[in-house]
């Protein structure tokens, strides 16, 4: 006589009163009841089952930790950029940010460029002053006259410009000379040109 449980998963054989557990090629003595019999396949499949629910948890656990474990990688790597960002931010400071904005008149009696206005913490550093004509000396002097920097030179001169600060040009190893010189201020940051002016000789 062939005895199954409902999944199909224990199959007995009883013969001359003798029991064959055929799944797991268990041998069971003669003479034992088949309620002993159920007990023993209820008894198997309770321990398979314990079985495949431990596998499937530890599939389970794995997944998490796989998911866990990427959150963790993005959040290291955005903080990482922010901090970065920040970094550069901080060196960069808020030059770009100016409006590099420059108002002057000239005096050609003086050989002067005079600043009228000009936008916020921009730095005399940031400039580039640049005559058409090299061989003319020239130095940026505050409103009380007093130099920022050596001639012909503003790398040095870490103060803003403010109104009244002035360019002199200084032709005195050009003695009798005449015509126009050009002077053009750059803005070193953006490569922006601010103007030119001209100094009439």
């Amino acid at each position: 006589m062939k005895i199954t449980n409902k999944k199909n998963e224990y199959i007995f054989l009883v013969e001359s009163s003798n029991a064959f557990f055929l799944k797991k090629n268990f041998y069971i003595n003669d003479n034992i009841p088949y309620s002993i019999i159920k007990k023993l396949v209820k008894s198997e499949s309770g321990i398979d089952n314990m079985k495949s629910n431990k596998k499937s948890r530890e599939r389970n656990e794995r997944a998490v930790s796989a998911v866990i474990g990427v959150i963790l990688m993005v959040a290291i790597t955005v903080s990482i950029a922010a901090t970065v960002y920040v970094y550069v931010s901080g060196m960069i400071g808020g030059t770009l940010d100016q409006t590099a904005n420059i108002a002057c008149i000239t005096d050609s009696a003086t050989n002067r460029i005079t600043i009228t206005s000009a936008g916020a913490n921009i730095q005399w550093r940031d400039i580039v002053v640049v005559a058409d004509n090299t061989s003319v000396n020239w130095r940026v002097y505050d409103p009380s006259h007093n130099p920022l920097d050596a001639a012909k030179s503003t790398s040095g001169a870490t103060a803003n410009i403010a109104a009244g600060d002035y360019i002199e040009l200084d032709f005195t190893t050009h003695p009798g000379m005449s015509g126009n010189v050009r002077v053009s201020l750059r803005f070193t940051p953006t490569n922006t040109l601010l103007g030119s002016w001209t100094i009439t000789v």
